[in-house]
């Protein structure tokens, strides 16, 4: 039963994420920079409330559903594009954001993980966390403004090239703040107790 309301739980606020910030973009009116700096902030809200919400169960496992909810957050960001634009290029942009979403989810995840943990001196702590956040915030602008800006459009010349290449990047970063993830806040931390 546990399981069944951590996936509720889950879904709920990936989703109302994504309903809060759909509200909140169009009141805004907001362009490119703007839509990035909420997204990270409500990941930064959804993490730390997983941490609050789940602190009897430890950090680890507490990222571990905030980063879910990030991932059906993403999916739900997609899936609106997709009934929204009606548009082929779905799936292209859902192997560009998608995984842009996971290594914001992942910097924060880290950072807040960093924040969380009290071996670490506080201006140590605080400085990973402005580090991280300054990774995360800068990886989803920047992923933003080339697909908007230089970067090939469907059916032009180098448009599969820049796509490999985003994808590999976007992969990298995954496998690299993944790892770290589970070295420091899953294994450092629920597994062994630590946290």
């Amino acid at each position: 039963m546990r399981r069944i309301l951590a996936a509720l739980a889950v879904a709920a606020a990936g989703l109302g994420s994504w309903l809060a910030l759909a509200w909140l973009e169009a009141a805004l009116g907001g362009g490119l920079v703007l839509s990035a700096c909420l997204e990270e902030a409500m990941k930064v809200l959804v993490l730390g409330l997983a941490l609050v919400l789940g602190r009897s169960r430890g950090p680890g496992r507490a990222l571990l559903l905030g980063l879910m909810a990030i991932g059906v957050f993403a999916a739900a960001e997609n899936l609106a594009y997709l009934l929204a634009f009606r548009s082929p290029d779905i799936l292209e942009r859902l192997l560009w954001s998608e995984p842009v979403h996971l290594v914001t989810g992942l910097a924060w995840a880290l950072a807040l993980a960093g924040l969380a943990r009290g071996q670490d001196r506080i201006p140590a702590r605080l400085l990973g966390f402005l580090g991280l956040g300054a990774l995360a915030l800068s990886w989803h602008l920047g992923f933003n403004l080339l697909a908007a800006g230089p970067l090939p459009g469907p059916g032009r010349e180098g448009h599969g090239l820049a796509l490999a290449l985003a994808g590999l990047c976007n992969g990298l970063a995954i496998i690299i703040l993944g790892r770290y993830f589970v070295q420091r806040a899953i294994i450092g931390g629920f597994l062994y107790g630590e946290d």
